[in-house]
Formats: structure tokens, C-alpha cells, sequence
């Protein structure tokens, strides 16, 4: 489900052909049903209102249960979930790197402020927003994060912190490929080409892995 201008025709497009269209109401809203699958799915997307085509940010990725249903896949930055999580109980959902750095997005009491840490060092702060939702971007893209096994750890007002152990990895993608996705111990690893024509990886963390909240 999504936003779109009143009356759009809305069209989600996949590589593996598995394509879509809904027309989107009054209000702009529209929701569509995609066919189950055994592995994530990524979908571009665009509002088309007449002979103007109006392109989405990033990528839809379709995820299998037990993790989050979908995520908007954002190059250079972290995953946009739609509503999720349990307000207050604070929760990592997804972990985003490329060459040139790293971002996290997560849940947490509406309007706390967190901070996002590697291997102990602090490498960025947000506040959650009104429904509870954050995201944040390493503070110096120059670093980027080096292949190998790190900690993941975010912390919250009131003590609570979570932490993921997580492997990065440079993504091997044939030329032809769009995206590929991987099982990882924490959940899916989905690497993808990026608008700008880079490889961005983006890690969904399934809930029943670890990383709960302390």
C-alpha cells in the first residue's frame, strides 16, 4: 500500500515478471495484493496520471514471512518500513551498507532519541517520530564499513539498547542481475543495483534471531 496522486494509475515492476497495476482512489491511496513467494521480490515503481509518469523512490522489496512484509528500499540510505513494530519496545529492522557507509532503521517509544552505534564506537543519533519509527546514517560516509563480522548496537532513552552481530559482505551480482537475495543468520540479505548504478546491501532482520531489546 502507498500514496500516489488522486486517481493514478500505479504500477509495481518486477525482473522475475511478476508485474502489477492498481489505480489509486480519491484520496490517493491504493493497496495492492502480490502472489506469495519462498524469497524476497523487488519491484520498481511509478504513478502514471496521464502522459506524466511520476518514478518511486528506490525499490519495493516483498519479504517472506516471519520478517516485516515490505520495506521501501532506499539507495544511500536506510529502508523505509511502512507501520510496524510495537510502540515503545524498541527493535531493529533493517541494516543498509555499500562502499561508502552504513545506516540503520528501527522502532522505538514515539519520540525517543537513539543513538546508532558500531563496534562500540558512536556513529549517529535520531529521534524516533511520532509512530515510533527511526533511521539514521553513519556520520562519516567516508568510512564506510570494511568487510568482516561487527556490532550493530542502537540505544534508547531509558536504558534499553539492542544490538545485531552482522556479517558485511561485497555483494557479488552478475551484470545481468537487479538484485539478489541471500539467507543470512539474521535474516535476508538483499543486495541490489542502486538508481545511481551502485550495489547497495540491505539486511531484514528477522525478529525470532536475536536482537531483542534489553
Amino acid at each position: 500500500m502507498g500514496s500516489a496522486p488522486a486517481g493514478a494509475e500505479v504500477r509495481l515492476r518486477s525482473p522475475d515478471g511478476s508485474d502489477a497495476t492498481v489505480k489509486a482512489g480519491g484520496d490517493g491511496a491504493w493497496a495492492v495484493t502480490l502472489p506469495p513467494a519462498d524469497t524476497p521480490r523487488l519491484y520498481a515503481f511509478e504513478a502514471r496520471v496521464g502522459a506524466r509518469v511520476l518514478k518511486g523512490e528506490g525499490a519495493l522489496a516483498v519479504l517472506p514471512p516471519p520478517e516485516i512484509a515490505a520495506l521501501v528500499l532506499r539507495g544511500g540510505y536506510a529502508a523505509l518500513p511502512p507501520g510496524s513494530g510495537a510502540p515503545g519496545r524498541l527493535e531493529l529492522i533493517a541494516f543498509d551498507y555499500d562502499g561508502g557507509g552504513a545506516a540503520v532503521v528501527g522502532v522505538a517509544a514515539p519520540g525517543s532519541p537513539v543513538r546508532f552505534l558500531i563496534d562500540g564506537g558512536v556513529v549517529g543519533a535520531a529521534q524516533a517520530n511520532s509512530e515510533g519509527r527511526f533511521a539514521m546514517v553513519a556520520v562519516d560516509p567516508r568510512r564506510g564499513v570494511a568487510p568482516g563480522v561487527h556490532t550493530i548496537r542502537v540505544e534508547a532513552k531509558g536504558g534499553q539498547t539492542v544490538e545485531r552481530r552482522v556479517e558485511v559482505k561485497a555483494p557479488q551480482m552478475a551484470p545481468d542481475r537487479a538484485y539478489v537475495a541471500e539467507r543470512d543468520a539474521n535474516g535476508w540479505a538483499l543486495s541490489w543495483r542502486t538508481p545511481g548504478g551502485g550495489l547497495q546491501t540491505s539486511l531484514v532482520f528477522d525478529p525470532a534471531q536475536g536482537g531483542v531489546a534489553r
